[in-house]
C-alpha cells in the first residue's frame, strides 16, 4: 500500500511540477522525501536484517560525503570544474548546462 501512495504521488508530483509555480523548500516539500523514506524504512526494523541493512545504509551514506569532490575527481571533469568554480556560479550554472 505504501508503495502504491508512493509510486503515484510521484507520478502526479512530476506531471503537476511543470504546471507549478512552487518553492518546493517555501513549502517544505524538501522534507517530503527523507520523511517518506522514514514510512517505509520504519517496518524493515523490526527484523535483524533490517536493522542491518539500515546500518550498512546509513554507514555508506555518511562516508559518501567525504567522497572528494564527486565528478570532480574523474580526469576529465577536472579543469572543467576548477575553471567553472573560479569563474563564479554563473561559469557552473553555464556547465551544468554544457553536460545536460
Amino acid at each position: 500500500m505504501l508503495f502504491a501512495a508512493h509510486v503515484t504521488s510521484t507520478a502526479a508530483g512530476a506531471a503537476a511540477s511543470a504546471r507549478l509555480a512552487v518553492d518546493p523548500i517555501a513549502w517544505g516539500f524538501d522534507a517530503a522525501l527523507p520523511a517518506l523514506f522514514l514510512v517505509l524504512l520504519w517496518p524493515h526494523l523490526r527484523r535483524a536484517e533490517g536493522r542491518i541493512a539500515a546500518a550498512l545504509g546509513a554507514i555508506i551514506a555518511v562516508a559518501l560525503i567525504f567522497v572528494h569532490e564527486g565528478l570532480a575527481s574523474i580526469p576529465p571533469f577536472d579543469e572543467d570544474l576548477e575553471a567553472a568554480t573560479a569563474g563564479g556560479p554563473e561559469a557552473v550554472q553555464t556547465l551544468r548546462a554544457q553536460i545536460a
